[in-house]
């Protein structure tokens, strides 16, 4: 009878050794990859955003961390460097400032100074939520590194 015999061989002590060396592997590259990730977002969210900066206090409090896994991470506004970042990314409604230590409001406008004894109504603003869209505007780069990153595990443990 005609027919074709097709066979394989499999070295399974290999085969376990690559398999093995692969969470090794894999947690040191996908740690490298996450930290890249992060300080991609991160950049393109200091470039990239839509209200008018003084101090450049905002930029740079967009910062980011790497789980100790270093499968997460994030890309955060640290309220250490601007404190009033969240309001910005994420809006506020409007609401009332009145003086805390001192007597009055002191602000300055287009070279006038202001004072207000009593207080302000500080008007409700729109978010800026510049962060969401740098991860969406990077998400792509992001994708094509970690697919990267797949193809040199399995070549660093030699599958």
């Amino acid at each position: 009878m005609p027919g074709i015999t097709l066979s394989c061989h499999i070295d399974a002590q290999k085969l376990f050794q690559a398999f093995e060396q692969i969470p090794i592997v894999a947690a040191r590259e996908l740690r490298i990859e996450m930290k890249e990730a992060l300080r991609t977002v991160q950049t393109d969210a200091r470039l990239h955003h839509a209200f008018n900066s003084a101090s450049h206090n905002l930029e740079r409090s967009v910062s980011y961390e790497v789980e100790p896994s270093g499968l997460s991470g994030k890309v955060y506004l640290d309220q250490q460097i601007a404190p009033y970042a969240a309001a910005v990314h994420d809006g506020a409604r409007a609401h009332r400032i009145e003086p805390k230590n001192k007597k009055a409001l002191h602000w300055v406008s287009g070279g006038e100074e202001f004072f207000s004894s009593n207080g302000v109504n500080h008007p409700a603003t729109a978010g800026d939520p510049f962060l969401e869209q740098a991860f969406i505007r990077q998400t792509p780069y992001i994708i094509a590194r970690l697919r990267g990153a797949v193809r040199r595990i399995f070549e660093m443990v030699g599958l």
